[in-house]
């Protein structure tokens, strides 16, 4: 997965469409999610806290398995850098930057990723990230409210948030794709 920008660009994501038309379906209806576990730069790895219903950032141990991601493209026109869909528990909790309080907010939603690309164009803003290569490594920038990125902080434990301050907060993130057997594949 690839994208390019120059990260001293100012960024504006406008779409010429109708923000209540649908958007066209993707001739190759049999796409599927790409599985992946999320790790930050401090080698913290994003896992789901079924009890509060969030995620956090915890050390990663490599005796335990990491929470598996499904990353499914997003179908948006006029958008260079690669639009994406994030969700956790086989792709039905997703997760969504919206505002709360009149400010933005990660949440998880209950929703399947595979229905997201069918929804209306300014309802599937707030699940749709612009996965941007830096290095060796991404950001995950809200399409919904550009300028804010998911984060992680330097304590172990703590909620997953998005933030405007990228330089106190660690928004870089590594994606580990999730070795599947070539049986599980075709039973999709």
């Amino acid at each position: 997965m690839s994208s390019s920008s120059s990260t001293s660009d100012m960024k504006t994501y406008t779409s010429s469409r109708d923000q209540d038309e649908c958007q066209p379906e993707p001739e190759d209806k049999n796409i599927y999610s790409v599985q992946y576990h999320i790790f930050d730069t401090n080698h913290q790895s994003l896992v789901l806290d079924q009890d509060q219903f969030i995620l956090k950032a915890v050390p990663r141990k490599h005796d335990e398995p990491a929470e598996t991601f499904d990353v499914l493209p997003a179908y948006i026109e006029d958008v260079d850098i690669n639009p994406i869909f994030l969700a956790v528990l086989n792709g039905e909790l997703c997760l969504c930057c919206d505002v709360v309080n009149e400010e933005p907010t990660l949440q998880l939603k209950n929703i399947n990723i595979q229905t997201l690309n069918s929804l209306r164009y300014y309802d599937r803003l707030p699940f749709t990230f612009l996965k941007e290569k830096n290095g060796s490594v991404f950001t995950l920038e809200s399409m919904k409210n550009p300028g804010y990125f998911i984060y992680t902080t330097m304590m172990p434990g703590q909620p997953v948030g998005v933030t405007k301050e990228k330089d106190k907060n660690n928004i870089y993130f590594d994606f580990e794709p999730v070795n599947m057997n070539l049986n599980d594949q075709e039973a999709k």
